[in-house]
């Protein structure tokens, strides 16, 4: 892990051309909206799902309770993640 932490994925973002989905919890407390702005800067190519109270698990955050979507497997995922990965996936596979 030590080693993990020693790369920007900023600057190795910038070298992939390829299609990339960015996908933002507004409540997300591992990964800032603003690392996803500054990927989204090095990815320009990019699409981006912002899960308004959206958490790291990718569920809607629980008034009060903040690891409920950590330790509750009952809890649904945000109800447009799963349309939005299949439209980007959609659009992806399209020939140029």
């Amino acid at each position: 892990m030590i080693d993990l932490f020693s790369y920007d994925p900023v600057e190795i973002a910038k070298e992939w051309n390829g299609p990339v989905l960015i996908v933002q919890g507004s409540e997300d407390t591992q990964v800032r909206p603003r690392d996803a702005d500054l990927l989204a800067s090095a990815l320009r190519q990019s699409q981006r799902i912002n899960l308004v109270r959206g958490t790291h698990m990718l569920k809607t955050a629980v008034a009060g309770k903040p690891f409920a979507t950590c330790t509750d497997p009952s809890l649904p995922l945000y109800e447009n993640l799963v349309p939005g990965i299949a439209s980007f996936m959609d659009e992806s596979a399209r020939p140029d």
